[in-house]
């Protein structure tokens, strides 16, 4: 389903726009549905600044944020269509103890859907995504952003080497977890990265894709006053977060664990390296 304008048709997919802040809206092209792939997201920048989803059993629906409210009325317009399974699109890292307002949202998000009466629940916490360099890719253009000071581009310190994995490779394993066959109602998957690589191997590709690549890496305490000069005016300008923001979703990705065995069934073979796309 789609908010605003349509994709073209396809065969087999009928696209049909609603409005997600209305349960009873939602509930009719629900009807004879068996799985849902819930993907809405209100596109604010990422930010650690906004106040944080706050609830309990007192809190009315009104005042959570948009988000939130978007998912209690899929998951209420669900229930009354009876809907077997929701597969949730959820971010590595999500916490109601996060630092950052999305991940706290999603793990919010994440706690509704699995205490819903929906029969079959699949979460995937999945880490930063990346594509073939679009404009609709906004973390590499917040890398790209970086490096519009001739000769030099700054590389910010990095804790942890950067978790990727491409969207045709999530998307492949949403489709198959629609077909998935479920031994308990619940399962929370967190998705591998397709790679890990240090930011600073990260800007040398960029560099080399943009025909850019003698510029020198400027790190330390200047680099860090560059890149702050350069997202300050870029961000009032663009929709595209901070390349700072991505590198705190980074910082709070999750521990490592054994592959489940259901993440098995449904991961891609081979998963799309970020140095092929480059």
């Amino acid at each position: 389903m789609y908010r605003n304008r349509l994709p073209d048709s396809l065969p087999g997919v009928f696209p049909t726009s609603c409005d997600m802040s209305s349960s009873d809206l939602l509930a009719a092209p629900l009807r004879g549905v068996d799985s849902v792939v819930h993907l809405v997201w209100h596109d604010d920048p990422i930010s650690s600044k906004q106040v944080a989803p706050v609830w309990d059993y007192t809190t009315q629906e009104q005042d959570l944020p948009l988000n939130i409210r978007f998912t209690l009325n899929l998951i209420h317009a669900m229930e009354v269509s009876r809907t077997r399974r929701i597969v949730f699109l959820s971010r590595e890292g999500a916490s109601e103890k996060s630092e950052v307002q999305s991940l706290r949202e999603k793990y919010l998000c994440e706690f509704f859907i699995l205490n819903s009466k929906i029969p079959e629940k699949i979460i995937i916490r999945a880490p930063l995504a990346f594509s073939q360099g679009e404009i609709c890719d906004r973390f590499y253009h917040s890398v790209l952003r970086t490096m519009r000071v001739p000769g030099i581009y700054p590389v910010p310190e990095a804790k942890k080497a950067m978790s990727l994995i491409h969207v045709d490779d999530i998307a492949k394993i949403l489709a198959k977890a629609c077909q998935l066959d479920m031994r308990e109602p619940n399962a929370v998957l967190s998705l591998p990265s397709g790679e890990s690589l240090q930011l600073g191997e990260i800007f040398k590709l960029a560099a080399r894709k943009t025909g850019k690549p003698y510029k020198i890496p400027i790190r330390g305490f200047l680099g860090y006053v560059i890149l702050s000069l350069l997202e300050r005016k870029a961000h009032l300008m663009s929709n595209i977060p901070p390349l700072s923001q991505f590198l705190l979703l980074n910082s709070e990705k999750d521990t490592p664990q054994k592959m489940d065995p259901l993440l098995k069934e449904i991961s891609p073979g081979k998963f799309t390296s970020l140095r092929d796309v480059l």
